[in-house]
């Protein structure tokens, strides 16, 4: 057996997964639940071992996600934002193009909306710029846990069939939840009972994914602020 990371140990389980979950793409949690699927199937009398769980967890993480194009990496910016705090609050004469180009080469269009344009997955980026500026927007960029809006945290949903669904409900009556696992693919909902589902969890984490920034630089990142900072609200229209 692979040994367990040296992070777990000393760490509480289902925190350490819920932390761990969002940290991966949608791909790759899909692949852990459905491998998790596979190993219960095989192994009834194991159906709730936990450190297998987190074995399959930290093999399917160590592969490269195919969700966004693979670039090198450059820095660990949640640990390092702070370098870039008096040029966050200083943001004259950036590049707005740059910064349309790294939105769009970091994938926030797939879950974000900016002008009114994008998903609606994750919180609206105008709206979020009028909240937050320079470096408090940066911190929310390299750390979207620090603040999660109630309607965009990650849900963890254990179905009596065994499967793990995590991501994030769009929809919910008194017999149902829609979930989409993966935002890159927002058509594929799956609708669950509430009958069958054996748990279910909301974690305090942001759904969007970890190091997401971690290879881009500075000069990218500050004309990724700038150009978050220069959208302008919609005006609503009269239908």
């Amino acid at each position: 057996q692979s040994p367990l990371p040296a992070a777990y140990h000393g760490n509480n389980h289902q925190e350490y997964v819920d932390a761990r979950m969002t940290e991966l793409s949608s791909s790759q949690r899909q692949q852990v639940n459905k491998l998790w699927q596979q190993f219960r199937r095989q192994n009834p009398k194991r159906s709730r071992d936990g450190q297998m769980f987190i074995r399959i967890l930290e093999h399917v993480g160590s592969t490269e996600p195919d969700a966004i194009p693979i670039r090198k990496f450059v820095k660990k910016w949640k640990q390092n934002y702070r370098e870039l705090i008096t040029q966050a609050n200083h943001l004259e004469n950036r590049s707005l193009d740059n910064g349309r180009y790294v939105f769009e080469q970091a994938a926030c269009s797939r879950c974000h909306s900016i002008e009114g344009k994008g998903a609606k997955y994750g919180p609206d980026l105008t709206a979020v710029s009028k909240r937050f500026q320079g470096g408090k927007l940066l911190l929310q960029l390299v750390n979207p846990s620090q603040e999660i809006h109630k309607d965009f945290k990650t849900q963890m949903i254990l179905v009596d069939d065994g499967r793990l669904l995590t991501g994030l409900v769009v929809n919910e009556t008194p017999d149902h939840v829609e979930i989409v696992q993966n935002l890159l693919r927002p058509e594929n909902i799956e609708r669950i009972q509430k009958s069958a589902i054996e748990e279910r969890k909301v974690a305090d984490v942001s759904s969007m994914p970890s190091g997401l920034l971690d290879t881009f630089t500075a000069e990218d990142i500050l004309d990724l602020l700038a150009f978050v900072e220069s959208s302008k609200a919609i005006p609503a229209t009269n239908q």
